[in-house]
This record gives C-alpha cells, sequence and structure tokens, in this order.
C-alpha cells in the first residue's frame, strides 16, 4: 500500500500546530470477515498527538475468534509486531505502510471447514485502513474501516500448515470502540455497537470488554428461546476497573419494520428479557424495555454472561404448514459479482437432524426428477436454477451429489446429506445486485420435499452494490417453504412484504 503523508496544517493567528484527532487509550475491535470469520480483539494505543504517530502497546486480553461453520473460541495467546501506526486527519492506519505480523494461538483446537483440518493456531499478516470518527471534540470514538490481509496460515495440533490464504484480502471490516473506564460516577461504556454497560460508581479506572461467546456459563431455563443465528451468542461482560453500586447493562435489538417482533424471530419485543448469570444460574435482571429505540435493559450489581432472549410461551402458534417443508437454519448465503463481471452464489447449512435426503429410488429422488434451487430476494425478486436429474449421483451411504459439469447451466455443484448438510454453489447471482437486498430466501426442492431458509436483516454481513453476505438464519424465521413464507406473491417475483 502507497504511503500517506500526514499534513500538518499551521493556525497562523494562534502559531501552534493543529493536533492529530487523539485515539489514545483502549480499545474493544469487533471484526467481521464477509461470513469466513468474526473475532473480537483488543488494542491500547500511544500517540504523538504533533505528528499522528501512534503506538501499540501490550494488551492483556487476546480476544476471540470464530470460523465459519465453528464456535467461537477465545485466544490462548497473541503476539504481534506492534510497528507504529499514522492518524492524517480523519485517515487512520496501522502500521503506517506495510503489515504488521501477528501469531495467535488458540485455547482449544476447532475444525475449519473450508480449510478441512484442526486449526491451534493462525498467523495473520494484516493492515488497517479505517476513518476516524470524533465528531468534531477532536477526540475519537470510534474507528470505522477495513482490514487487508496479507496471507493467512492456519496449523494443526502438530503445528504443521494445514492451510493458507494468498492475499491481500479486503474481505474483513471492523468497528473499534472506546473501552476506557474512567473514575466517576454515572460512567457508560459501549465496546460493542449492539452493548454498553453503566457503572453507578467507578472508584478506579480500568477498560471494559464485551465478548461473544457460544458456551452458556450456566444452564439456560426450561422453554427460553435466546437471541443469535445458528449458534447463540452470550455476552461475557466484564471489566478491570474498580466498581462499586448498580451496573445498568443495554443490549440493541432488532425491530427495523417496527412491528413489535424482534427481527428474524416471532417474538415479541415485550417478551424480552436479559438474563444474567449469577452462581452458575441465569436470572431474568431486566429493568426496561425501549419499544421505540429497541433497546432492553437489565440492572445487576456484578458481572458475569448476558443473554437476551424469550420464554417460547409468549410466541403465538404458527398455523399449519406443509408437512413436506424443512424450513433450516442456514448457515450462509452469498451472491457477488466481482469487478469483471464473474458471479459466484452460495448457500449452505449444515442443520443436523433436520435435513431430509430423499430416499434412493423413491418418488423425490433427484436422480429420476432432478431439483429447483431458487434465490428470493426482497427487492428484486425471484431467480431459478434447474439442476437436471442427468447432473445427478448418489453413493451408498444415500448421500447426492450434483456435478453441473456433467450437464452444464449455472449450478456448479449441490451436495444433500441426509441430517447433515444442504450446499448450493453457482456460477451465476441470478439477479441484478443493483443495490441492497434486505432480505434473501433460499428454497430447494426436490419432488415433494422443499428446504428453504430465511437470511433477513439480523443475519447480513455485507448487503451492497454486487454483493450479499448473510449468515446465522434461524429455522424459526420460516414456518413453512410455501410463496407466502418467502414473500413471494408471483411468478414474476412481486412481494407481499
Amino acid at each position: 500500500m502507497a504511503q500517506k503523508l500526514s499534513l500538518v496544517v499551521l493556525f497562523l493567528t494562534c502559531g501552534v500546530a493543529t493536533a492529530a484527532i487523539d485515539v489514545r487509550g483502549g480499545w474493544q475491535v469487533n471484526m467481521d470477515c464477509g461470513g469466513y470469520a468474526t473475532a473480537t480483539n483488543f488494542f491500547n494505543f500511544d500517540e504523538n498527538l504533533t505528528t499522528g504517530e501512534v503506538t501499540p502497546l501490550p494488551t492483556a486480553d487476546c480476544g476471540t475468534v470464530t470460523l465459519l461453520g465453528a464456535p467461537v473460541v477465545r485466544m490462548e495467546s497473541c503476539v504481534a509486531t506492534n510497528e507504529p501506526g499514522l492518524v492524517a486527519g480523519t485517515t487512520f492506519d496501522l502500521p503506517a505502510t506495510g503489515y504488521a505480523t501477528s501469531s495467535q494461538t488458540l485455547e482449544d483446537a476447532v475444525y475449519f471447514p473450508i480449510a478441512g483440518c484442526v486449526v491451534k493456531q493462525i498467523l495473520i499478516t494484516s493492515h488497517h485502513d479505517a476513518t476516524v470518527i470524533d465528531g468534531g471534540t477532536g477526540v475519537a470514538n470510534s474507528i470505522v474501516g477495513t482490514l487487508t490481509n496479507g496471507y493467512v496460515q492456519m496449523y494443526d495440533t502438530n503445528g504443521l500448515l494445514c492451510f493458507a490464504f494468498a492475499g491481500p484480502f479486503t474481505f474483513c471490516s471492523y468497528e473499534m470502540f472506546r473501552n476506557d473506564v474512567a473514575a466517576g460516577s454515572g460512567i457508560t461504556v459501549q465496546p460493542n455497537s449492539r452493548v454498553s454497560v453503566t457503572f453507578d460508581t467507578v472508584a478506579a479506572g480500568g477498560t471494559a470488554a464485551v465478548t461473544p461467546l457460544n458456551d452458556p456459563a450456566a444452564e439456560i431455563p426450561a422453554n427460553f428461546q435466546l437471541l443469535g443465528g445458528v449458534l447463540p451468542i452470550f455476552y461475557d461482560v466484564s471489566t478491570t476497573a474498580a466498581v462499586a453500586g448498580s451496573i445498568t447493562t443495554c443490549y440493541a435489538y432488532d425491530d427495523v419494520n417496527q412491528d413489535g417482533i424482534v427481527d428474524g424471530t416471532q417474538l415479541p419485543e415485550t417478551s424480552l428479557q436479559l438474563l444474567h448469570e449469577e452462581e452458575q444460574i441465569f436470572v431474568d435482571r431486566t429493568s426496561s424495555i425501549d419499544t421505540v429505540a429497541n433497546v432492553i435493559c437489565a440492572e445487576t450489581t456484578s458481572l458475569s454472561q448476558l443473554v437476551p432472549g424469550a420464554p417460547t410461551g409468549s410466541i403465538p402458534p404458527p398455523p399449519p404448514g406443509n408437512p413436506d417443508d424443512v424450513p433450516v437454519a442456514g448457515i450462509k448465503m452469498m451472491l457477488k459479482r466481482d469487478g469483471t463481471g464473474v458471479e459466484k452464489g452460495a448457500f449452505i447449512t449444515r442443520d443436523k437432524d433436520v435435513i431430509q435426503a430423499p430416499l434412493p429410488g423413491g418418488p423425490n429422488d433427484p436422480r429420476s426428477v432432478g431439483a429447483t434451487f431458487e434465490v428470493v430476494s426482497a427487492a428484486e425478486g425471484l431467480a431459478t436454477f434447474s439442476l437436471p436429474a442427468a447432473g445427478w449421483a448418489a453413493n451408498n451411504a444415500g448421500v447426492f451429489k450434483y456435478d453441473g459439469a456433467l450437464v452444464g447451466g449455472p449450478v456448479q455443484k449441490a451436495v444433500i446429506k441426509p441430517s447433515n448438510r444442504l450446499v448450493v454453489k453457482t456460477t451465476d447471482t441470478g439477479i441484478a445486485l443493483a443495490g441492497a437486498q434486505g432480505t434473501v430466501s433460499a428454497r430447494f426442492t426436490t419432488g415433494d420435499i422443499r428446504h428453504c431458509a430465511r437470511f433477513g436483516p439480523t443475519t447480513v454481513v455485507k448487503d451492497e452494490t454486487n454483493r450479499f453476505v448473510a449468515k446465522g438464519a434461524l429455522a424459526a424465521a420460516l414456518i413453512d417453504c410455501s410463496d407466502a413464507a418467502l414473500g413471494i406473491a408471483s411468478p414474476g417475483g412481486a412481494f407481499l412484504d
């Protein structure tokens, strides 16, 4: 990357140089890599306010990482080269030029499907290119930008290289929020875009962290539905500050259309609760729900895991759906077109014990009846892909595989594995991708069996011209796979919602 020059402007009336925007202090970094991975990391910066040079300082917390298809895992250790960065105007570069190198060792090795191996260590070269947001105060309150990876290397439990990405890649975006906790009364910090924490009294300052996890610290009450995608999220809230008195933690939930139902669920927002882990029991500590701002708060006197959700008894019973329909939890939906016009599409679900493969030789066997894959965009309508019978094969385990090379057409491959997974990959998006799609659904039909998933606003990772990426669709978002459930009002793809 070309070096960016720091411009120093002199105010002649004062005779002093304009200071760089102040980014000194602690930061929580919330990273999203286009559905391939997410991470929570922490920075602590010092800065020369005259030159804008930023010096990364050591931090005690290495954070967490989530690889596609795997649970959130904490990082056991992290080592970085920590080259200086630069603030120039509202532009933030770390390092100032080139790449920094970091090594991250996971507490627990995890299987990464794309890598095809169990990953224990990740070696990365990276460059942060961002915009500093200060609201005109001269002191940054957030930093938003893109992470460019020079390379990513993954090592197994024996220390052997098992997978590598050769960059540069720019599909990772992030938001940094300040996580410093100052001494005083009524101190609020928001390290995460969804979660804020207010301390009644802070005797000695420190930092706060809001870390997403998948493993609960206690047993979830019976008949309680958690918010989140395929893997529910528990927010581990912690601080190094010395605090006393009440602690108010607030969570921002999604109800974009303000219909009173939490997006991606059937939960009425008035039934939401914030559960707080106390001595290995989750206790309802909800103190308020703002249905206009879509924020729920809990009041406690300690910090631990916090989880939003609602009793399932609050969900109105759905009308009966088609018994042959199988709504599934979708891991990922991706539609994209690159600068040369090359298109790719992918739909992935690994909803175990739910996927229904056709019976070999039965009336729904795609080797006889073929299959259909449909993409349903709230903005641009319906696209239909045919998977002819001649492209299908099956093995003795009842796994069906489609090879597009045998018959031609835009569907590259498909896999139906009983009680395990359904995957479809295409070389055509089927829709224009002229702008944001809002919601995208997928339906896969073999004979009378229809699998479907709806990726609503809460699942969206990237939604822009030429790219839609979403992950973590809930099976509960659909009652069946009918046109009405998916929002199709006509074969042309007009929508009801």
